[in-house]
């Protein structure tokens, strides 16, 4: 007999290339051992299959025969070798679980990619270990900074927040789910904390089994502060701007800001250490405003390809307005910046916040053909015009 759909002949011998597993009954399916076919099962799709050792025939499904052994699994590993799981304790809705240091057994190839099949002791089902991604070893594994499985831990570093809401906040107490992954191996642990849905790696030098001492000046992770130090922009577009609030993620980690704290302000991609006499826990006054009108008459005659208007003084700075009648690009539409006069004079990394309106009134059409542009721009070192 043949079947055509599987190209399994009965009475024919073939390899078992699943995973290896114990059934009900006390048999085993051995990865690689050959059985003889000896029919068709009740499901069209399996074929009852004696392998010698086994009590009774097995129903194995055709995918799992072949004619040919099994290639050997990857980076020499055999079935029923034992194996260690290395990284973060997780647990699984079928009740199953991953410890760091539990013990496995070979059973056969992963489903896909590379890697194993491992059946870890107390579980009921297989797990799949892929070398690029799961951490596990021949031998049992140890965390680095000499710490133990479930270990509660202090975490003493910088405060963040991950996309999935999960968090890290100086001073919160957790326990080690094992080893973290990647490139972390080695520097860092797995953490686990009461408040977060996944373990976190943590660097070792972040993590004490004391608590840690209270930040300066008797602030606290989260509390609101207000930056009051002169303005002032970096490469990454940050910028520090006086009166905007910033939240406390930690204390420095610069020895000269030892009586400071890190903080991360609204709209800034990172976090920044200062020093305590340049953030207040109250709000801060508005910085004063300033009006300048600048006329131009016949503007339309005006052959010029740029103008700048009087020096004048707003919000305690000196400005200059700057006009190209014909545009400062190949379009050829008006445009108008608000420039920092005296730039060249200026301190090395100056920065100044404003939030400005720039209007251009056409007098003769006031309502058709008047433009107005409200705008809050940065302007520093490396940008001394913002329109």
């Amino acid at each position: 007999m043949h079947d055509f759909f599987s190209d399994i002949y009965v009475g024919e011998r073939y390899y078992y290339v699943g995973s290896s597993e114990r059934l009900p009954n006390g048999d085993e399916l051995v990865h690689g051992r050959r059985g003889r076919v000896i029919g068709l099962a009740s499901d069209p799709l399996l074929w009852s299959v004696r392998f010698p050792g086994n009590e009774a025939d097995a129903d194995v499904h055709f995918g799992l025969l072949s004619s040919r052994p099994p290639p050997p699994l990857h980076n020499g590993f055999l079935v029923g070798d034992t194996v260690y799981y290395a990284g973060a304790s997780h647990e699984f809705t079928s009740g199953d679980r991953l410890e760091f240091g539990l013990r496995g057994t070979v059973v056969g190839p992963a489903r896909a990619a590379e890697g194993l099949t491992v059946l870890f002791d107390g579980n009921k089902g297989n797990s799949q270990v892929l070398f690029k991604h799961t951490a596990f070893s021949r031998e049992p594994p140890h965390l680095p900074g000499g710490f133990a499985l479930d270990e509660e831990l202090y975490y003493n570093g910088t405060g963040k927040k991950f996309d999935n809401g999960d968090r890290l906040v100086y001073g919160w107490r957790g326990r080690v789910a094992g080893q973290a992954a990647g490139d972390l191996a080695r520097t860092a642990v797995a953490m686990r904390f009461a408040h977060n849905q996944l373990t976190i790696g943590c660097y070792l030098r972040n993590l004490t089994r004391d608590p840690p001492p209270p930040l300066p000046g008797g602030f606290a992770p989260d509390d609101l502060v207000y930056y009051n130090g002169s303005s002032y922009s970096f490469d990454n577009g940050d910028v520090l701007i006086f009166g905007e609030r910033g939240t406390v993620v930690g204390p420095p980690t610069l020895a000269s800001h030892a009586e400071g704290l890190t903080v991360l302000f609204d709209g800034n991609k990172r976090d920044y250490q200062l020093f305590l006499n340049q953030l207040s826990r109250e709000p801060l006054p508005s910085l004063p405003s300033g009006e300048y009108t600048w006329h131009i008459p016949g503007f339309s005659k005006i052959e010029e390809t740029k103008l700048y208007s009087p020096t004048f003084q707003a919000g305690a700075f000196n400005w200059t307005l700057l006009l190209y009648p014909k545009g400062d690009d190949q379009q050829g539409q008006l445009s108008l910046y608000l420039s920092a006069a005296g730039s060249a004079t200026l301190p090395e990394g100056w920065a100044r916040h404003a939030s400005f309106t720039l209007t251009v009134k056409n007098h003769l059409e006031v309502a058709t053909r008047s433009v107005m542009k409200r705008a809050q721009r940065n302007g520093a070192n490396n940008q001394t015009r913002v329109g």
